[in-house]
């Protein structure tokens, strides 16, 4: 039989450790891919990703306005990189190892990637 003081005690136990689990989860970031929106790739402002063994850092995640129902954001990685990288698709690798294949663009200061996410 659990007495009113070992029941209390039990039961802030079970709250704190939810809280923590809470914690913990609201730390991590969410998965990216192709089909990721803006808030997701927000999510991940500042994060370091290897572009085939070069590393750049993701500095901009910005809202493009237009005239469709969607979502219309470009992402702005800031890096050195080699003159052989162009335009076209390439690997994104960051800290969790998963791949994400993107069209990106070079800029002055890196790539920029564009998402244009129209609602039918």
């Amino acid at each position: 039989m659990m007495n009113k003081r070992n029941f209390l005690k039990s039961s802030a136990s079970v709250l704190a450790a939810a809280a923590g689990a809470s914690t913990a989860l609201a730390a991590t970031r969410p998965s990216l891919g192709g089909l990721s929106g803006q808030a997701s790739w927000q999510a991940h402002l500042g994060q370091a990703f290897a572009v085939e063994g070069h590393m750049v850092t993701l500095k901009s995640v910005d809202t493009q306005h237009g005239n469709q129902p969607g979502e219309q954001f470009s992402l702005g990685f800031e890096g050195l990189l080699p003159d052989d990288i162009r335009d076209g698709l390439h690997t994104l690798t960051g800290d969790t190892g998963e791949p994400v294949l993107l069209y990106l663009a070079r800029t002055s200061s890196g790539l920029r990637a564009d998402f244009c996410r129209y609602q039918c």
